[in-house]
């Protein structure tokens, strides 16, 4: 079998799904992750698959025309901020 979990945020958001992942490949799943690209280099070295999910947050940053601090009290603030 073979499954894709799929995760946008922060390090907190990403370092359950990197358990699942490898408790998943113990257990004989492939397993894969999609999250944004910044990520792409530590879920690798746990042996896990990655895919991109897009915006990254350099592109996000440049779309938006807000640092990575500001963004992050956008979102603090509304559960939408991202999604609109």
């Amino acid at each position: 079998p073979r499954v894709l979990l799929c995760t946008a945020g922060s390090l907190g958001d990403l370092h359950p799904f990197l358990a699942l992942g490898l408790e998943l490949q113990a257990r004989g799943v492939t397993a894969e992750i999609a999250t944004s690209i910044e990520y792409q280099g530590k879920v690798e070295a746990e042996g896990l698959g990655f895919h991109e999910v897009r915006p990254g947050m350099a592109q996000l940053e440049a779309d938006l025309g807000m640092d990575l601090a500001r963004i992050t009290r956008a979102v603090a603030r509304s559960d939408r901020f991202l999604f609109e």
